[in-house]
């Protein structure tokens, strides 16, 4: 095992910042620095033509020869001799090549590669003479050139040039081509090669400036970063939404670290973040801001001092936390902090070590003992035994680590049927110690998660094949075939890896009852994934920014056709600020008027089907309404309360609108209710007691409960458990006995004794008596 603890020095500590550069290299800035020059086109006309007066002919013939292989052929060989040329007369000349190699070039001239050219090279200022004689001594070798060019840092006259090229190929018969200054210049800054002339030529390093060339993944981050300043600096976008500040807050520090900004910077806007935390009241996401701003200063800063204060910054917050989600994190930064100490960048008086370790463990080990909530129990159960492996590692691993491993086995038994509990992540680390741990029980601990995980993943992945079948039976207009599809996977993803597709089941199941005619079980299983999302996000960030606005909607819409108004009004005013937690600038805003009017118009049409008998009930649900932005549906109430003044004070009508007009509107609305199948009949449930009933194969079912949140949602369980069994029972050859049954939910002041529950039993049914007809019986006012 590697030496860990007081046996390990700081040498064998990569620093953070690598080691996190190495595993996550997605999150650090793929900016390359490249080097640009600075030299002008006038700055390296005037070196050029004045190189003579500081006898820089062999630096030009270098750089020359350097252009003409990047711009005319890239086979020249240099000659060596005295200035002009030597005894080869050609300052370089082409050597031959093969065609494989030629085929290869992507710059120069194919027809150099079997041909002889000559190249001489001149930085005098009286550059015709000396063109002549260059091109005089070239052709007396006999070497059978096809071209010869001759190169000068002079500038040259278009008509001097073309007489000169023209004379000399004349008299010799060999191609010549003049190349001038001017030839120079536009080559080098019209075809980039400024890099070739400062580093031929041996000019500063001050002509090179570093310039930044960002990489796809910084393009898209500085893109990212400057929209959410932009969206940070209205100020009316954040109105009656304070977490969403906080959010986008803490995304431009995360965008602004991976963009490798000035650690200034990167602190700065982790401060923004959690003042914006602070003020909008959730400490959850207050902490998750202290989290990534410890993470930061640490893998990206190497800031053990800064780690070290923000860890207790970030314990301080979760002391009264019962959410393993939250708290386990701290764990990841205890095994961050104890390095630091063992590393000794950080002492263990600083650190508190002691103090910090115990108030984790505290924590976790409340968390542990809720037998309540066993899925985060387990949870914590888990961060607990990485904590005492952290420990264990750095205080005593002469011992070894076998108790902690069995631990771990017993842990991965118990997690089997407890949907929520993170095993992916919690068997992704523990396969990270392999790396450097030798022991017979960690082997069986591996052999116990790839049978565990094998598992997990043929129950998941079966599942989602039935998922498809159940897809494919709903857009086949076939419901209760889908339900039946739907129910054979919801065991098998009910686990935190497959988190998605029981979202994607319950919502499809919802869908499917919807086309059933069953809104009881379709609003169930919609709230199923709603009321996750709720807690979910609430506990992590204060926000509901990540519930599904669809989802929110379905439950609006499901309330419509089961007829209750409150209900469905509460659903419309989730969904609406989810929708505006999500727009982005004013336009996205404006349009969820759209979704506003559709909402209001649709409730419209269900005040429409109030009982007369219940009218007294929307005197105050108009101003209701109307406080609430859905004043189409407040138009309404007053229409079916007689209030044809208000109607006309609010300029819904004008004075000399005749109430046969307004009558034809109110029958068009409740015409589109019906389209919709909103509920026959408007449920206000003002009194002290509410009747929720469904109808199943001809039976109608009541629940009688007291108007209170416990009684209600206990009404709407077993309505939504009735309509679901029911869907699935067609087959069962099930008639009901009675035409109406009723049951009255009542409080009681003292549960039963679960032991006298769990030992009862229930009697045999008789023979040929259904399940439906021993549930049922006549119908009696609620007690």
């Amino acid at each position: 095992m590697k030496p860990t603890g007081k046996d390990a020095t700081p040498q064998q500590m990569p620093l953070p910042s690598e080691y996190m550069r190495k595993r996550r290299p997605h999150l650090f800035s793929d900016t390359l620095a490249s080097v640009e020059s600075t030299l002008t086109k006038e700055l390296l006309s005037y070196h050029l033509s004045t190189m003579t007066s500081r006898n820089g002919e062999t630096r030009f013939e270098h750089f020359a020869r350097k252009l003409a292989e990047a711009e005319i052929c890239p086979n020249l060989v240099p000659n060596t001799g005295p200035t002009g040329g030597g005894d080869a007369k050609a300052d370089t000349e082409t050597y031959p090549v093969g065609k494989e190699v030629a085929l290869r070039w992507y710059q120069g001239e194919q027809a150099a590669a079997n041909e002889r050219w000559a190249f001489a090279i001149s930085a005098k200022k009286a550059w015709t003479g000396k063109a002549r004689s260059d091109v005089a001594s070239i052709v007396g070798t006999k070497r059978d050139y096809k071209r010869i060019y001759f190169i000068t840092n002079q500038p040259a006259r278009s008509k001097t040039r073309a007489d000169i090229e023209d004379s000399l190929s004349k008299e010799y018969g060999i191609p010549v081509r003049v190349l001038d200054l001017n030839w120079i210049l536009d080559k080098v800054f019209d075809n980039r090669r400024l890099q070739l002339a400062v580093r031929a030529l041996g000019l500063s390093s001050e002509y090179e400036q570093q310039v930044p060339a960002p990489g796809p993944r910084d393009y898209e981050r500085a893109r990212d970063l400057q929209a959410l300043d932009d969206q940070i600096a209205d100020a009316s976008r954040y109105e009656g939404v304070p977490h969403l500040l906080a959010e986008d807050c803490l995304e431009g520090a995360l965008t602004a670290r991976g963009l490798a900004k000035p650690r200034m910077e990167v602190d700065g806007r982790f401060m923004q973040a959690r003042r914006a935390a602070v003020a909008s009241g959730s400490k959850a996401l207050e902490f998750r801001v202290v989290y990534n701003w410890a993470w930061t200063v640490y893998f990206w800063f190497d800031d053990f001092l800064a780690l070290s204060s923000l860890f207790g910054e970030a314990l301080d917050l979760v002391a009264d936390n019962e959410d393993a989600d939250i708290v386990e994190k701290l764990a990841n930064l205890w095994s961050l902090l104890r390095m630091s100490v063992a590393a000794d960048k950080v002492s263990p008086e600083i650190a508190r070590i002691d103090e910090r370790g115990k108030a984790l463990r505290g924590r976790l080990e409340v968390i542990a003992g809720n037998d309540a909530r066993p899925n985060n129990a387990l949870q914590a159960k888990s961060a607990l035994l990485f904590v005492a492996l952290v420990d264990k590692q750095h205080d005593h691993p002469e011992l070894g680590f076998d108790d902690i491993w069995r631990s771990f086995m017993k842990l991965i038994k118990e997690s089997r049927g407890l949907g929520t509990f993170p095993f992916k992540p919690v068997t992704e680390a523990l396969a990270e110690f392999g790396s450097f741990i030798e022991s017979p029980a960690y082997d069986e601990l591996v052999e116990r998660i790839a049978d565990a995980l094998a598992e997990r993943r043929r129950e998941g992945e079966s599942a989602v094949v039935n998922v498809q079948r159940a897809e494919q039976k709903l857009r086949h207009k076939k419901p209760y075939e889908a339900i039946r599809w739907f129910g054979r996977t919801i065991d098998g993803l009910v686990k935190k890896e497959y988190e998605y597709e029981l979202f994607k089941t319950l919502a499809g199941l919802a869908q499917a009852y919807d086309m059933a005619g069953l809104p009881w079980a379709a609003r169930s299983s919609a709230m199923s994934v709603v009321s996750h999302q709720i807690s979910r996000n609430l506990a992590e960030n204060g926000s509901v920014a990540g519930i599904s606005a669809a989802m929110v909607n379905a439950l609006f819409t499901f309330e419509l056709q089961i007829g209750r108004v409150p209900q469905a009004v509460a659903f419309h005013m989730l969904e609406m600020n989810i929708r505006y937690s999500r727009a982005r600038d004013d336009e996205e805003r404006e349009a969820l008027n759209n979704y506003r009017y559709a909402n209001a118009m649709r409730l419209g049409a269900l005040i429409l089907n109030t009982p007369a008998t219940a009218l007294k009930e929307l005197e105050r649900l108009h101003d209701c309404l109307h406080h609430l932005d859905l004043t189409e549906a407040g138009f309404t109430t007053l229409f079916l309360l007689g209030q044809w003044d208000v109607l006309r004070e609010e300029k819904w009508i004008s004075a000399d609108t005749p109430p046969e007009q307004v009558e034809t509107i109110m029958l068009d609305i409740k015409e589109q209710g019906e389209t919709a199948r909103i509920a026959p009949s408007a449920l206000i449930n003002a009194g002290k007691r509410s009747a929720l009933s469904c109808r199943v194969i001809g039976a109608e079912l009541v629940f009688d409960a007291a108007s209170k949140t416990p009684s209600i949602s206990i009404a709407e369980a077993l309505l939504g458990i009735i309509e679901s069994f029911v869907a699935t029972s067609l087959n069962a050859r099930v008639l009901p006995a009675w035409n109406v049954w009723s049951s009255a939910l009542s409080r009681t002041r003292r549960m039963p004794d679960r032991r006298r529950l769990r030992s009862s039993r229930r009697p045999a049914l008789p023979s040929g008596v259904s399940l439906m007809k021993t549930i049922s019986g006549p119908r009696r006012r609620p007690a």
